[in-house]
């Protein structure tokens, strides 16, 4: 079935992109990786928060130390160029008032007494419900949310994925979000990645300098595919075993 020109296009996208485990000794075109980051930019997020960072790594010696902290795999050692895929939880405060700060601005007001009851609602789910949903301390904040739930559910349907594990989930979604997004950003310009979840996390955040708060959720590679980087025909489960309609 046809729909339109962009969903062909689309879909040649989609089964265009492989993960690639050899790449040619071949250099991407100067700022492709960039512009692909940027429009994972765009990519849908929890809340907006955007708990993300996008460490782009061109530099060949840099390339080169990673390889060991990445086991070896060859997606790393024959790469153009990586990108790290990063959750920042930690600067839940920061992005939640540059969030609080835009929508002000939006709507034209300098101070919260400005605000209608219902604008007042929309800031405070930024600058109240998201610290509190992101703050932790031991256990402690955990037992609060979830407290906080038991009772709410009682009366009404309640979000109920709030512990610091679940927070940590939501998190690296978005951020696994926006690796889809430059990974077919890179596939549209003819170009092959691979995301990566085999590494020494620790090895890889003291090579880049990332603090301990930081917590990568997938590394990318990216360069123009060898015959040998493409491990057979992909496979796929049926859709009856997989889709469902209700």
């Amino acid at each position: 079935m046809n729909f339109s020109a962009n969903f062909d296009r689309f879909q040649e996208v989609v089964r265009h992109r492989r993960s690639c485990r050899i790449y040619e000794q071949q250099a991407l075109p100067a700022g492709l990786v960039q512009q692909a980051l940027e429009l994972a930019m765009l990519s849908p997020n929890s809340s907006n928060m955007q708990l993300w960072e996008f460490h782009h790594i061109s530099t060949p010696a840099v390339i080169r130390s990673l390889g060991p902290a990445c086991l070896d795999q060859k997606a790393v050692s024959t790469a153009s160029e990586l990108v790290v895929f990063v959750a920042r939880r930690d600067l839940f405060r920061e992005r939640a008032d540059r969030l609080v700060a835009n929508q002000l601005k939006v709507m034209g007001k300098e101070k919260r007494s400005d605000l209608s009851t219902p604008e007042r609602k929309l800031i405070d789910y930024w600058d109240r419900l998201m610290p509190l949903l992101y703050r932790h301390c031991c256990g402690f904040w955990t037992l609060v949310r979830k407290l906080a739930v038991w009772w709410t559910a009682w009366r009404k349907p309640q979000y109920r994925e709030v512990s610091e594990t679940d927070m940590r989930v939501v998190a690296h979604k978005s951020v696994s979000l926006a690796a889809q997004t430059f990974m077919l950003a890179i596939a549209a310009a003819g170009y092959d990645s691979c995301p990566l979840e085999g590494f020494d996390s620790s090895r890889v955040k003291k090579i880049l300098g990332l603090g301990k708060r930081s917590e990568i959720t997938m590394i990318v590679s990216c360069g123009k595919r060898s015959a040998a980087g493409i491990y057979g025909e992909r496979f796929r489960l049926p859709p009856a075993d997989v889709y469902f309609q209700h």
